[in-house]
């Protein structure tokens, strides 16, 4: 028997593995980690089909083949090559396409955060005393007097490059609580998104309530999306990671962490590069003079390029002539 006609025989998955591999050895930027973990599943099982198949006496040439199926596909999975790292490639197509690939988890930690944010708003925006007792009573009043009256002077260049590295700080530490709580079996990451969601919604409502509702939305607008979905991003990143420990499917803890290190590591790094851009907004354009009106627009337009960006429209293709 030829080697072709031995390879027609072969399983189905045999063949899916082929493919997987061929993605994984161009460095395929559209591979995901559950197609990872699928390729090292596969692995695992082509490894098996091959002592039964030396048990049967298949013929030399599917067994030859077989043989270098599992040696790529080792390669693949535990001798990866380094390559040029793309900055744009991976802001643009990586990270939108971590978000995707995960996206129940991102819609979880974002219908949790959204959820309890809102009823926060709500229930302190008619009862204050909900925010006082929940944030405490000196940020409540440290959030009064922030927020009294519009800006009424422009900061100056130090001032903003100031405030850009405390706010980078300040939202990176509460990110990484969202996704190193995540190491708990993913409960912490849930977890953190409800906090989260309470404290910035009561906040919010509170400060409705008092009849400066105007002066917080037209502060938080142009930074909100980035800072707020950064956020969820980390906290998706916490429950992948978490989620890859409790529920490895066929594969070894390890294996399904491995396979889940990609995604997890992707999302972290969005998540950072969305609280950098937030920062600089909050630091230097929030606080300006520059009219409300005009501060509204641009954060519906960082609203609008946010979910672009992660839904990943594409403008349709012309057809060929």
């Amino acid at each position: 028997m030829t080697a072709a006609a031995g390879v027609d025989r072969l399983d189905d998955r045999w063949r899916r593995l082929e493919a997987l591999v061929a993605r994984a050895q161009r460095r395929d930027p559209s591979l995901t980690g559950g197609e990872l973990a699928e390729l090292a599943a596969l692995y695992r099982a082509v490894v098996a089909d091959a002592a039964r198949a030396r048990a049967r006496a298949t013929d030399d040439a599917t067994l030859a083949w077989l043989d270098g199926l599992m040696g790529r596909a080792h390669n693949a999975l535990y001798r990866a090559q380094p390559r040029q790292f793309d900055v744009v490639a991976f802001v643009v197509q990586q990270v939108p396409q971590a978000v995707r690939a995960n996206g129940r988890l991102f819609a979880l930690c974002s219908l949790l955060f959204w959820g309890f944010f809102v009823s926060a708003a709500l229930v302190a925006w008619f009862a204050p005393q909900f925010a006082r007792s929940l944030c405490g009573e000196a940020a409540i009043e440290d959030l009064r007097r922030m927020h009294a009256q519009a800006p009424q002077a422009g900061r100056s260049l130090t001032e903003g490059l100031a405030g850009v590295a405390f706010y980078v700080q300040h939202n990176t530490s509460i990110a990484f609580n969202a996704f190193a709580a995540g190491m708990f079996a993913g409960a912490g990451s849930l977890y953190q998104m409800v906090v989260q969601g309470l404290y910035a919604g009561a906040s919010i409502g509170f400060l409705a309530g008092d009849h400066k509702g105007l002066q917080i939305v037209t502060f938080v607008c142009g930074h909100a999306a980035w800072e707020l979905t950064a956020l969820v991003v980390a906290g998706t990143a916490g429950l992948r990671a978490g989620w890859a420990w409790v529920a490895p499917g066929q594969l070894t803890r390890r294996d399904s962490l491995r396979a889940a290190k990609t995604d997890v590591t992707t999302l972290v790094a969005g998540a950072a590069v969305m609280l950098a851009v937030a920062a600089c907004i909050e630091g230097v354009w929030s606080p300006s003079q520059v009219p409300m009106p005009l501060k509204w627009a641009f954060g519906a337009l960082q609203a609008m390029l946010v979910a672009v960006w992660l839904g990943g429209w594409r403008p349709p293709r012309r057809p060929a002539r």
